[in-house]
């Protein structure tokens, strides 16, 4: 019988014949006393998805793990501010092209054809700016979309009430027109000077530069109804073009800061004075991206 070979004993040469397996071992010798450890197998956390910071304008979404096979969850989080994206600098752009181009052209700085002047008109003030204050109802930003919103229909309605009586003139029906005075004007001003003064109340609460482009437009708006009702443009009209263009220049200024301070750098560059620090407009609606 091979000699057994106990577990304290001194190492031993052994000759190939006389090694035991570690079955035969564990038989002749008997179990160990304490059973080998088994490795735990250590949880693997999932990623953490960051959102943008709890503003309290928007809830988190989830999408389904197919349309992000990669990241191999079943859900991923994200945050519905950053879906869809900032659509200030879109709104204030458009609000800035539209209101510069007509009101250089109200104050006779430079002439443009007609059909330029009412495309911008449509495309950037009407269409750009409704489609921003679409997005900014989305986003849940109640100011930003009651500011696009609004001037996007005023030209809008402004390109409308210009060119469908000329439609109407160029296919001969005439017997569909009226005829539009200078009361029916001062009426459709007044009625943006009003909406003009409740943003310029609202935006008390945003930052500066809003409040400087809404006194802008308010006054500019108050200029055309005197100069309508009172029947007497000439100086008011220009002093009108000159507001106009200015509001638009605060606007495109707004752009700029919100390109910079809120997507580029996370932090404010470009001075806008905020009146709340609080504001859901001079946040970034997105954290920065993480550096390696």
């Amino acid at each position: 019988m091979l000699d057994i070979i106990s577990a304290t004993s001194e190492p031993q040469y052994q000759r190939p014949e006389q090694r035991m397996s570690d079955i035969d071992y564990i038989r002749r010798i008997g179990p160990v006393s304490q059973p080998v450890a088994q490795p735990v197998p250590v949880p693997v956390t999932a990623p953490v998805v960051p959102v943008g910071p709890a503003t309290g304008y928007g809830y988190d979404i989830l999408f389904p793990k197919r349309l992000f096979g990669r990241l191999g969850r079943e859900y991923l989080t994200c945050n519905r501010l950053d879906f869809f994206g900032n659509a200030i600098p879109l709104g204030s752009f458009c609000y800035a092209v539209a209101f510069i181009i007509y009101g250089f052209y109200r104050c006779k700085v430079y002439t443009v054809n007609d059909t330029f002047l009412w495309s911008v008109i449509l495309l950037f003030g009407g269409i750009g700016q409704c489609t921003a204050g679409f997005l900014e109802y989305c986003k849940g930003r109640t100011f930003p979309t009651a500011l696009y919103l609004s001037y996007g229909f005023y030209c809008l309605s402004h390109y409308a009430y210009y060119t469908i009586p000329e439609w109407f003139i160029i296919n001969q029906n005439t017997s569909m027109l009226y005829n539009y005075t200078d009361d029916s004007m001062c009426a459709f001003y007044a009625g943006w000077l009003f909406i003009s003064f409740a943003l310029l109340l609202a935006s008390g609460r945003i930052n500066s530069l809003y409040c400087c482009q809404c006194l802008t437009a308010a006054v500019f708006f108050a200029l055309r109804t005197l100069g309508e009702g009172t029947h007497s443009l000439g100086t008011k009209r220009h002093a009108a073009g000159i507001l106009q263009a200015i509001s638009g220049f605060f606007s495109l200024l707004i752009c700029f800061s919100q390109i910079i301070n809120n997507e580029t750098f996370y932090r404010p560059i470009i001075p806008t004075f905020p009146l709340n620090p609080m504001n859901d407009v001079d946040i970034p609606m997105s954290l920065p991206p993480a550096t390696h």
